[in-house]
């Protein structure tokens, strides 16, 4: 992994684990998916978090880091919108 993209990976303070195809299909043979993609680990199920052609839609770390840095923005919005209802 490089350096750049562990800092800021770190820097998020969110709990991640990367897998590969091989460790993702043993351990949720059910899921199927386009890789490289990021899921957000929901109770014992996962939910798409980052889709394969949004990945690949970005042209370099920098903009992997805008799209990632967004949607973690989209969650808490989301999050925070779910608290007023309640």
């Amino acid at each position: 992994m490089k350096n750049d993209w562990k800092k800021f990976v770190e820097s998020r303070d969110l709990p991640v684990k990367f897998l590969h195809k091989d460790e993702f299909a043993e351990q949720y043979p059910d899921k199927k998916a386009e890789f490289p993609c990021a899921f957000l680990k929901k109770g014992d199920g996962l939910e798409l978090f980052i889709s394969a052609g949004e990945i690949n839609h970005t042209e370099n770390l920098e903009e992997l880091k805008v799209l990632v840095s967004q949607k973690i923005q989209e969650i808490n919005l989301k999050e925070l919108n779910l608290q007023e209802l309640n």
